[in-house]
C-alpha cells in the first residue's frame, strides 16, 4: 500500500520538477510527509513538511503556506506529540486561512484547537 503510493508521489514529484510547477511539487512533497509520518518515519516526515512550507513560502502561496501550518500543527499534535507547536501552528494556519477566506482550513485547524 505505502509502496505503490511512494511509487506515485516520485512520478508526480519528477513530473512537477521538470515542468517548474511550485505549487504541485509542494503538494507533492506534503503529500510524501504525510506517507513518511503513516510508515513512523517521523524525521523525514518533519523535513518534507518544512520543504514543503519553503517552497510555498518562496512563491508567496498564501493558502498553501495556511495548509503547511495546519498540517505541522497536525505532526504535532498526533505523530510527535508537542502541543505548544501544534497551537502555535494552528493559529498560524487560522489567522491566515482567515485572511484569505479558506474556511475549509480554518475549519480544520480551529477543530484541533477547541
Amino acid at each position: 500500500k505505502y509502496d505503490s503510493a511512494a511509487t506515485y508521489y516520485e512520478q508526480s514529484y519528477n513530473i512537477s520538477a521538470q515542468i517548474g510547477d511550485s505549487i504541485n511539487l509542494a503538494n507533492v512533497i506534503n503529500n510524501q510527509a504525510k506517507l513518511h509520518a503513516n510508515k513512523k518515519e517521523f524525521d523525514q516526515s518533519l523535513k518534507l513538511y518544512l520543504l514543503a512550507l519553503d517552497i510555498r513560502e518562496k512563491i508567496k502561496d498564501i493558502n498553501g503556506i495556511s495548509r503547511s501550518y495546519n498540517n505541522l500543527g497536525e505532526y504535532y499534535t498526533f505523530y510527535v506529540p508537542d502541543n505548544q507547536l501544534a497551537e502555535s501552528y494552528f493559529l498560524k494556519a487560522i489567522t491566515l486561512a482567515e485572511n484569505q477566506q479558506a474556511y475549509v482550513t480554518v475549519r480544520n485547524s480551529a477543530q484541533h484547537l477547541y
